[in-house]
């Protein structure tokens, strides 16, 4: 008698696990999850096997799974991501691999602009000195009203430093006119080359030829001479103005 009871007792709990298995399977079926990346079209890995090209989903059992992220000119992601049951989206911003571009040129200091394709442009001077930037073709251009201007293409690869070197051609010259006190202070002054009036101290730009420099303190003519300027020179001119 007591053999037939325990029998009887275990029947019932064998029926309840045959009936709860396959809802706990159910409950662990393939969830959808999205892919997105900036920028797009990132290939996205998961578990070293399944691909798409973000923007993307994939069916994924709930659970750890191993996702990477990769675009070219971009440094590739990989993380451990917990997937559950529901809704799932996976967003990542993938960082730009830079790479780097000096510019050198002679004399030191031209103007120089740096572009790729339509993007920002950036105004320079010489000389650039490993300047971090996304990888990709750029035009350079020799701006400087001074010297002959040029361009020239170079391309910055990942991870790589790109080197230019600047063939200078100069057109023009520059002056620079200094007004000093009794004291030895900058002082303000009426500046005219050829006629034409000019504010500060320069330098200016200015094409070759010969220049009639006349400067005036507090109406007193205090400088008149005559100056050439070659292309390529920076002169420089000290003027002390009369004592009163």
């Amino acid at each position: 008698m007591t053999r037939l009871r325990c029998t009887l007792l275990a029947l019932p709990l064998l029926v309840f696990f045959s009936l709860t298995i396959p809802w706990a399977a159910a409950a662990e079926g393939p969830v959808t999850v999205k892919f997105r990346s900036l920028p797009e079209g990132a290939l996205v890995v998961v578990d070293g096997q399944d691909q798409c090209a973000a923007p993307c989903e994939m069916k994924l059992l709930a659970g750890t799974h191993v996702v990477g992220m990769s675009h070219d000119g971009y440094l590739a992601r990989e993380e451990m991501v917990e997937v559950k049951q529901g809704s799932n989206s996976l967003k990542w911003e993938l960082a730009p691999h830079l790479g780097t571009i000096s510019i050198s040129s002679d004399p030191a200091g031209v103007e120089v602009q740096l572009r790729a394709g339509k993007g920002k442009l950036q105004t320079l001077k010489t000389p650039v000195d490993g300047l971090e930037t996304r990888p990709g073709t750029y035009e350079i251009t020799l701006s400087d009203a001074r010297f002959a201007r040029q361009q020239q293409s170079a391309t910055v690869r990942p991870g790589e430093e790109t080197r230019v070197d600047l063939e200078t051609v100069p057109t023009k010259g520059t002056l620079s006119i200094t007004v000093l006190d009794e004291a030895g202070d900058p002082d303000k002054a009426a500046i005219t080359l050829n006629g034409k009036s000019y504010r500060g101290a320069g330098p200016w730009t200015l094409k070759p030829g010969s220049y009639r420099v006349e400067v005036k303190h507090r109406g007193q003519l205090v400088m008149d001479q005559s100056v050439t300027v070659e292309a390529g020179s920076d002169i420089a001119l000290d003027v002390q103005t009369a004592p009163q």
